[in-house]
């Protein structure tokens, strides 16, 4: 991405991430929670103390690319990312395991007054079935972060967010060769003659 930037500082604790796949929606989404405790906050800048003071800061983020949704909390920490896709659409390949640091990561984009930013270039989706392993990639990324177990943000040397690995998702092959046309008409189908 150009305009998405991740600040990261080490983590204890990994936060748990839920991926989920939505045959029917054609919607790849996954949840992220974080612990309870989490570690001391980095210094914020004198103007986020004056927007957190005045109530001027939104209580949650949005950064968008195409089709794709990574929402933020208060903190600037991902906890949810929906993605509307086309499975049939994505490129087959075998994704190797990265070297990733366990960190806590901060999303930094130019939001607008409502908390939301959005990013011209949609990302090019890699799949894996072997290890369910779904990549949406920008680009190279030279430093890796793991940020729950099943979840890796891949930065630019500059800090710009590259890569998005999300371990575990399962898509049948069925939707990785359908086009949503033709399985949304098999899905209306089955439901009309309770075939499922």
């Amino acid at each position: 991405m150009e305009t998405v930037f991740v600040r990261s500082t080490p983590a204890g604790t990994l936060a748990t991430a839920r991926p989920n796949w939505d045959n029917e929606g054609f919607t790849m989404t996954c949840a992220v929670s974080y612990p309870r405790t989490s570690p001391q906050q980095p210094q914020a800048p004198l103007r986020d103390t004056i927007d957190d003071q005045f109530g001027l800061r939104p209580q949650s983020f949005l950064i968008t690319a195409g089709t794709l949704s990574l929402s933020l909390d208060a903190e600037n920490r991902l906890v949810a990312i929906d993605f509307y896709t086309n499975a049939s659409d994505w490129r087959a390949s075998a994704l190797e395991p990265v070297e990733a640091s366990q960190s806590v990561l901060r999303f930094s984009a130019p939001f607008d007054v409502l908390g939301r930013a959005s990013e011209a270039r949609e990302a090019d989706v890699f799949y894996d079935a072997r290890t369910g392993t779904i990549c949406l990639s920008w680009g190279t990324a030279d430093d890796w972060h793991l940020l729950a177990a099943n979840l890796s943000i891949g930065l630019a040397t500059d800090g710009r967010l590259m890569q998005v690995r999300v371990d575990g998702l399962s898509v049948p092959e069925q939707d990785r060769t359908l086009s949503q046309g033709a399985a949304g008409w098999l899905g209306v189908a089955q439901r009309l003659f309770g075939k499922r």
